[in-house]
């Protein structure tokens, strides 16, 4: 037999069957909500967090910010990703390998960004390229080189150092060119040579010299003071 028991709360009556004090049948149980979103909302068991919509923007300027990919595209910037953050420098240029020579073109490789390879003078290789291929060109270094011809005749022509003296070559020094005057040799005489159009130039060279160039030799000890070139050649 059931007894019911009348309890009072607030003014209103309310009615318990004695099953349910004694707990011969217990009452119907709600489940709560596992857990509960940041957003106040509850989750349902087993949910997953839903992925970000920001994410690093490298400007035209090279600063990151974080935004989405629409803001980021309006700006003109590059967007890494969703999730993705300022905090790596997603946006340092590209390094690559840079050849800076010095005054004897001796040259030094290191991994610069392009600007930074610009102030040191250097020639940048490429985005992504290593020192480690011997990417910087090895500048071959010429200056005149007299050699003595069999016939007597003077020959002048530019190369390296290494291949004038391999010839038995005297070599006038880096960067020196082919001109009048470049293969003298202190100890032989000289003499005024006109040269040019017309010979109408003059220079004070040794024989050899003026023969080189094409150039007519008025004899050693001759000077360009003494002698009119172009007049009467």
């Amino acid at each position: 037999m059931s007894h019911t028991h009348q309890v009072r709360i607030a003014g209103a009556v309310l009615v318990l069957s004695a099953t349910f004090l004694f707990g011969m049948r217990p009452p119907t149980q709600f489940a709560l909500p596992e857990t509960i979103g940041g957003d106040g909302q509850s989750a349902a068991i087993g949910a997953t967090a839903a992925p970000p919509r920001n994410g690093a923007c490298c400007l035209p300027n090279g600063t990151c910010i974080t935004t989405d990919s629409r803001r980021c595209q309006r700006q003109g910037g590059v967007y890494q990703g969703n999730g993705s953050s300022c905090l790596s420098n997603p946006c340092r240029p590209p390094l690559g390998a840079c050849c800076v020579y010095d005054a004897n073109w001796n040259v030094t490789c290191s991994l610069q960004t392009a600007s930074d390879c610009a102030t040191l003078n250097g020639t940048y290789q490429g985005d992504n390229t290593n020192c480690l291929s011997n990417p910087c060109p090895i500048v071959a270094i010429l200056g005149a080189c007299c050699l003595d011809a069999p016939n007597g005749n003077a020959t002048c022509y530019e190369t390296s150092r290494q291949d004038c003296e391999g010839q038995g070559g005297t070599y006038v020094g880096d960067g020196t060119l082919c001109v009048l005057g470049s293969c003298i040799d202190p100890t032989d005489p000289t003499g005024a040579c006109c040269v040019g159009i017309f010979q109408a130039s003059c220079s004070e060279v040794t024989e050899l010299e003026c023969n080189l160039f094409g150039g007519f030799y008025s004899g050693n000890g001759t000077t360009c003071a003494e002698v009119l070139c172009g007049i009467g050649l």
